[in-house]
């Protein structure tokens, strides 16, 4: 077997983690072979590793250098005696010592430039510069896949799609359903501006009852979006939750009529997913990903920057109804399983 790193950043080992570490974690625990991990400093990592995974610390002096150097010099120079390494986000400069797999989830820097800083936006474009270098890039989607080809003219048999997955299963039978349900961080790109005023439409036009619930950190647009909403007269309506633990998510999820995602673009969409496995419709924005994920059994599409179509397309999802039969589908779809055996294949290929 390949000597093997995992450099995934430590997204998996914070709290609050999002897509991008939960994707590390698919990795982490689907791996059937012995590999070390590069982990944070003074983290207990006992219960979030598995047996086959082996610690290695990276002290604060290393990442600094790794941060400044690691476009000019490959992962050989860092990390010695590897066959493979799959990093997260970023590709040391070419090796042919060890192979590199990349792991890219998104572009929206470079699709949606506005919604970011300058200094997010020029660590990207370095990134970015590096893509060419990897033996293997894995996109979280299709549409990934195809902008990594559109922008940086990539060819299409360097990128194998492995989409994101979920394990996420509630019972939802006994429970009322009052309420739309939002689950993510408040940045511009979620939109949650229009959709609030497509809300406040349905409201008024036709004479919604259900509450709005958004979940997720106060933190970006938050001030903004309350202040909206004072001024649409909805704080009885619209809900800003906070921060979620997972009790909290399977409660909301349980009680949700229909999931919400406006978002102007996505690598993936995992909020979707989750919803759709479960049973939940989901209203959400017309762009390629959404429609990826899924099809016209689960979701209602929008115009997500048009109130009155997001009015509209509230009344439609609160009475769709998704069959038991596709929720089974979307299961094996995006299953576990699946996961395992596409990395697991993805590893020993690229060690042939």
């Amino acid at each position: 077997m390949p000597k093997i790193l995992l450099h995934l950043g430590f997204d998996y080992f914070s709290k609050g983690r999002t897509g991008v570490g939960s994707y590390a974690g698919n990795i982490i625990w689907g791996l059937n072979c012995d590999y070390d991990i590069v982990v944070p400093p003074g983290v207990e990592t006992t219960e979030l590793l598995p047996k086959n995974a082996h610690p290695v610390e990276l002290s604060g002096l290393k990442k600094k250098i790794m941060g400044l150097l690691k476009k000019f010099v490959p992962i050989s120079f860092f990390f010695k005696g590897y066959d493979v390494a799959i990093t997260g986000g970023f590709c040391f400069k070419h090796s042919k010592k060890t192979k590199q797999i990349i792991i890219v989830h998104d572009l929206m820097s470079f699709t949606e430039p506005q919604n970011y800083k300058l200094k997010q936006r020029l660590f990207h474009k370095i990134a970015a510069s590096s893509y060419k270098q990897a033996d293997l890039i894995i996109a979280v989607s299709q549409s990934t896949k195809q902008a990594l080809h559109d922008l940086f003219k990539i060819d299409f048999n360097k990128i194998v799609v492995i989409p994101n997955i979920t394990n996420f299963f509630i019972e939802r039978n006994n429970h009322e359903k009052n309420d739309f349900l939002f689950i993510g961080d408040m940045r511009k790109t979620k939109n949650l501006h229009f959709l609030i005023l497509g809300y406040s439409e349905y409201v008024k036009k036709y004479n919604g009852k259900e509450r709005l619930i958004i979940a997720g950190s106060k933190k970006y647009e938050y001030e903004s979006l309350v202040n909206l909403v004072k001024k649409l007269s909805l704080e009885d309506k619209v809900i800003f939750s906070g921060y979620v633990t997972e009790e909290q998510k399977l409660s909301y999820f349980s009680h949700a009529k229909a999931f919400v995602f406006l978002s102007d673009n996505e690598g993936f969409g995992i909020p979707l997913l989750e919803a759709g496995v479960n049973g939940i419709p989901v209203l959400c924005s017309d762009i390629p990903v959404f429609s990826e994920v899924l099809n016209d059994d689960f979701a209602v599409y929008v115009d997500n920057k048009s109130p009155e179509k997001i009015a509209a397309g509230f009344r439609k999802v609160r009475g769709k109804v998704v069959l038991q039969e596709n929720c089974e589908k979307l299961r094996q779809k995006y299953s576990v399983k699946l996961f395992n055996e596409k990395i697991n294949d993805l590893i020993r290929n690229i060690s042939d």
